[in-house]
């Protein structure tokens, strides 16, 4: 009886341990995100933020004193961060993160934080580090292409990497305008006012 208990012990501690990270792999980033409920979202960079609201005339840009935003631009970019899932999980010390452009932005970092409120509450904050970039296959000279963007959760303690470039966000108000409303009609202008100070 012994002999069995310490053979089935040793198999037990034989056995590899799972590693915890590989669990990650194939979740999304923002846990439960409920697209209905955001009704702001902010891009910060090292040199400006974009603030983009819901309010009752539609989306529009807090830095350019309400002016309409791009809806379908807004909307496809937080559709995106909810469909955002775990590609990798990258094993570093906090001291090394820097090296993957994972950190609050700065002159000397150029990285984007992306925040997702709704009600005024966080519903979602993610760090934008660098690009993944995928080595091409094809003659020696070319170099590779972004497949894919080192992250991290605000205030989290993994960085991720995921399978999309995420290049659409701009911390520059101008690139959320909606520049539709800027085609008129010939036929529909009457008058032009242009004002100063």
């Amino acid at each position: 009886v012994v002999a069995i208990i310490l053979v089935v012990a040793a198999i037990k501690s034989s056995k590899p341990k799972r590693d915890p990270n590989i669990d990650m792999i194939g979740n999304s980033v923002i846990a439960d995100l409920d697209l209905n409920r955001v009704d702001t979202v902010i891009v910060a960079g090292a040199a400006s933020t974009t603030t983009i609201e819901r309010g009752e005339h539609g989306w529009t840009i807090k830095e350019k004193h309400g002016y309409p935003a791009d809806f379908e631009k807004v909307r496809a970019n937080v559709i995106e961060l909810a469909e955002l899932k775990v590609a990798d999980v990258i094993d570093l010390p906090p001291a090394e993160h820097a090296r993957l452009g994972i950190g609050e932005p700065s002159a000397e970092r150029d990285a984007k934080k992306i925040t997702l409120k709704g009600g005024g509450n966080v519903l979602g904050a993610l760090i934008l580090g660098k690009e993944h970039t995928k080595q091409s296959a094809a003659a020696e000279g070319y170099g590779g292409y972004p497949d894919g963007r080192y992250l991290m959760p605000a205030g989290g303690d993994h960085v991720f990497r995921v399978a999309k470039a995420l290049t659409s966000y701009s911390d520059k108000p101008i690139d959320w305008v909606d520049t539709d409303l800027l085609n008129v009609s010939r036929s529909d202008l009457e008058a032009l006012a242009i004002t100063g100070a």
